[in-house]
């Protein structure tokens, strides 16, 4: 029903990969980057591997603070930074406002949606 509802939505940016003997799942990816704002929100960037240029551990996404301080329009989006730790890091996948209140009425099953917060929301919150 998800893939459905994105493909008739016609959701720039966003893809859906077959998982192999699992005929109705699929591997969502979306290509549309917002800017998270690591700063403001007090990410935590853990053990820098020289290697493989990247940290073993990224931990403080949630409440979600983008850099943009503007309401994402109506469609998918994910993080520029990838979140976890070791292997197992993902960005955090974002709707626009009106993408959030289809998906509500569409009822899905296991659907968590938290508001993304501006600048002032964020300030409000922590001060």
């Amino acid at each position: 029903r998800f893939k459905q509802f994105c493909i008739e939505n016609k959701y720039p940016g966003v893809s859906f990969y077959p998982i192999p003997n699992y005929d109705s799942k699929f591997l969502l990816l979306v290509n549309n980057i917002v800017k998270f704002d690591s700063v403001r929100r007090k990410t935590v960037f853990i053990e820098f591997n020289s290697d493989c240029k990247e940290f073993n551990e990224i931990v403080g996404a949630t409440p979600v603070c983008l850099v943009e301080n503007s309401v994402l329009a109506d469609g998918f989006y994910r993080t520029d930074i990838e979140f976890g730790s070791s292997y197992a890091k993902d960005p955090i996948i974002l709707v626009g406002l009106e993408t959030g209140t289809k998906l509500k009425a569409q009822k899905f099953k296991g659907l968590y949606l938290e508001k993304v917060l501006d600048k002032y929301d964020w300030e409000d919150k922590t001060n």
